[in-house]
């Protein structure tokens, strides 16, 4: 029992509360904190419920009257002390109550129970001890401690907040990362505030909490622009920060350098688009070929859309044409050993037409290095191909025509004959005859390049003494620039025609000849005719005229002449 006393507080001029040393005693019980009296000569007084089951004092030992060396003697036996004496302990402790008119400190009681003793010397000289239970206190500043150690070696950055934004804690690494320094003494704010143009501070906030009351947290980017003109990319999450009775007081923030991510997520989405653009098909399978994935492309070359092609064997969907069986085969076990395969592929079109593809297929690895199926490149060349065709059979048709026909540079060097060329000029090989042609064929090359094309015959010596007349047209051709690239000449061998046209010539000549003749003989024909014709009346007078002369001459006359 504590002694009686009094306690008054003015409610009204006449009245006055007044408690007894039982109420007290009642009240004091019912106090979370252990309290305990010991008079001016240091013997027990009084102790609450508390104080004895904090300091796991006997009910024995706290009576009325007990000196205080008891208290130290079974503090020293339950090892509070070590192996001091507690004699000595005893009258330290007496020595610095005397000393002290009020002190504090914390002991560990053997069941790990952390108390803090607050003594206080009363004005009667009496002395009162006030014991709080502080393990989870202790314990939890401990942890914070250690926390906060981790926190400050934490590579991410880690900010605390209270609710109006404001930081109240930073770790080094949240200073590094923003350029913060220790001396500045203006206060911060969560980012991004006067950290970016593209958002103000106030949607910010009202982003961040719209997304912290729905989601619970709230992730965002900051672009921070560098002095060397580059930019920095910085991953925040914010979430709500919550004191031990779920009282929400401020915001957590974590931070770290995203500029590595974020420069191979524009890259990754740089390449995405590039392949979506891509002409040419894309296909990314697994290890059993079936298709995991395609570009657009796909679809414009196969007429299969990726929800078609997806989950399903792309050879299965897109089947080959005929004998290209084989070489899908020889394909598909190429890739399951891990090989690349490339070759040519028809496949049939969704619409039944026939696709030639060149396909290029190797294998598909991780960012680990583990094979994780292939990819396929698949390129449209079935109007390529119908080209390589018409131009084989040209070559074909060029092959066996029956003139020759020479392809030289601008130069007139030759780069490529038929062999109607090689037969009729001798090209080919180390012969006079050869020589000659290349002589000829640089001066066409000339007269190409001088006019723009040539036309014109020449001859070629045979073994026999004869002659070889040919007919030769040359035409350039231009290249990108407009400039001459190669001429092309068609020469022909127009000896039969030449000799025909001669032989019809020396006929005409002789049927020319005869016709004069035969005309000649007309007109002396005629002039015969013609003089006959003048003759006969002279003749017929001079007939006339004898028979006149005649009659009318004597005999004598007619004998003498």
């Amino acid at each position: 029992m504590v002694p009686d006393c009094e306690l008054t507080r003015p409610v009204h001029s006449d009245m006055s509360l007044r408690a007894t040393s039982e109420q007290l005693t009642n009240y004091f019980e019912l106090v979370s904190h252990g309290m305990c009296i010991f008079d001016g000569s240091l013997r027990f007084l009084w102790a609450n419920r508390q104080f004895r089951d904090l300091m796991e004092y006997p009910a024995s030992l706290c009576k009325p009257g007990t000196s205080i060396d008891a208290f130290v003697a079974f503090d020293c036996r339950r090892g509070l002390y070590g192996s001091a004496d507690p004699a000595s302990i005893a009258s330290e402790l007496k020595i610095e109550l005397s000393a002290l008119n009020s002190s504090r400190f914390e002991i560990q009681l053997p069941n790990e129970q952390i108390i803090a003793i607050d003594r206080r010397r009363a004005d009667d000289g009496a002395f009162v001890f006030v014991c709080t239970n502080i393990t989870s206190t202790k314990r939890n500043a401990e942890r914070s401690n250690q926390d906060s150690a981790i926190i400050r070696q934490l590579a991410d950055a880690v900010v605390l907040t209270d609710l109006q934004y404001r930081i109240i804690f930073k770790n080094p690494a949240y200073l590094k990362l923003f350029g913060v320094t220790l001396e500045e003494k203006k206060p911060h704010y969560l980012p991004p505030h006067d950290m970016t143009a593209h958002i103000s501070y106030e949607h910010f906030i009202e982003d961040m909490e719209h997304a912290i009351s729905t989601l619970g947290r709230y992730e965002f980017e900051l672009i921070l622009p560098l002095q060397s003109g580059d930019q920095k990319t910085i991953h925040g999450t914010l979430m709500p920060r919550r004191d031990r009775s779920a009282n929400h007081v401020g915001y957590i923030g974590l931070y770290h350098d995203a500029t590595h991510h974020a420069k191979d997520r524009h890259r990754l989405d740089r390449q995405d688009r590039v392949i979506a653009q891509l002409t040419d098909s894309v296909v990314v399978a697994d290890h059993a070929g079936r298709v995991l994935d395609c570009n657009p492309a796909t679809t414009k070359i196969y007429g299969y859309s990726l929800e078609e092609l997806k989950g399903k064997p792309f050879l299965e969907i897109i089947q080959p044409v005929g004998e290209q069986e084989e070489p899908a085969r020889i394909a598909s076990e190429t890739l399951r050993s891990g090989q690349s395969w490339h070759g040519e592929l028809s496949l049939r079109h969704k619409d039944g037409h026939i696709v030639i593809t060149d396909c290029i297929v190797q294998p598909f690895y991780d960012e680990n290095g583990k094979h994780i199926g292939r990819i396929g490149i698949h390129r449209d060349i079935t109007e390529r191909h119908r080209a390589n065709m018409e131009i084989h059979r040209q070559n074909l048709i060029i092959e066996h025509m029956w003139e020759g026909v020479i392809v030289t540079d601008c130069a007139g060097k030759v780069v490529k004959y038929n062999a109607s060329a090689s037969r009729i000029l001798g090209l080919g090989s180390e012969t006079p005859e050869s020589e000659k042609a290349h002589d000829l064929l640089q001066d066409i090359a000339q007269q190409v390049a001088q006019y723009g094309r040539y036309e014109g015959t020449y001859q070629l010596g045979e073994k026999n003494g004869g002659f070889i007349h040919m007919e030769c047209l040359a035409m350039p051709v231009l290249d990108q620039a407009g400039k001459i690239d190669r001429v092309v000449s068609v020469h022909r061998d127009v000896t039969d025609r030449v000799r025909n046209q001669q032989e019809q010539k020396a006929q005409a000549e002789r049927l020319e000849r005869s016709r004069r003749l035969e005309t000649l003989g007309r007109i002396a024909g005629g002039i015969a005719h013609d003089f006959n014709n003048l003759l006969t009346p002279v003749l017929g007078y001079a007939h006339l005229a004898k028979q006149t002369y005649l009659k009318e001459a004597s005999p004598e006359t007619i004998s003498c002449g």
